[in-house]
């Protein structure tokens, strides 16, 4: 695994990340193994579930990017003169997770329809991504203030979430709709 995702990466993981993420590839391993044999004795197969490989990765971005962003982004508003954290729609409250990611990033951005999470095969280009709003945009104090975080924040994902905030939120948003779909009951991740 380590070999997979570099040693540059692999050493900035945190122990718990690692474990996470080698979980995520020797289910994706499995599954690719399971997928090579079915092609092999017919044209279908068993509809195969990615929940257990997607789980683990989400996880590692909620603990290695997520919780990074909303603590140190808290901390930074803190010494601002003149915000009221308890108001401000870039502090998430009690419960950051990755959902919360995508409309601090952006106003818009791609994301998966649900009938793209539940297509038992791959939904062509034109059905694979809509454009999704944030229900309640960033003002443009906000919007400076969070610039402004992320030009000096201290982190390897810090200059993509400035630079492209379009595509950060829309990966991000991506993950969260695969975590959420993945942890419930009955469904199947394809």
């Amino acid at each position: 695994m380590r070999q997979t995702v570099g040693d540059s990466l692999w050493f900035c993981l945190q122990p718990d990340s690692q474990q996470d993420f080698y979980n995520a590839y020797e289910q994706a391993e499995l599954l690719a193994q399971a997928t090579r044999r079915w092609s092999e004795t017919g044209p279908k197969g068993p509809s195969l579930d990615y929940s257990l490989a997607a789980l683990p990765l989400a996880t590692v971005v909620e603990r290695e990017i997520v919780h990074p962003f909303f603590e140190d982004l808290a901390v930074y508003l803190a010494t601002q003169a003149g915000v009221e954290i308890e108001d401000s729609p870039l502090v998430p409250g009690a419960n950051p997770s990755l959902a919360k990611v995508a409309p601090i990033l952006a106003d818009s951005w791609l994301t998966l329809p649900t009938q793209a999470l539940s297509a038992k095969r791959k939904p062509t280009k034109a059905k694979l991504a809509v454009t999704q709003q944030a229900l309640v945009p960033l003002g443009a104090g906000d919007r400076d203030r969070l610039n402004a975080f992320l030009d000096q924040w201290e982190h390897p994902m810090a200059t993509w979430l400035l630079q492209k905030p379009d595509q950060a939120a829309a990966k991000i948003d991506v993950i969260s709709q695969c975590q959420q779909w993945a942890a419930q009951p009955n469904r199947v991740l394809h």
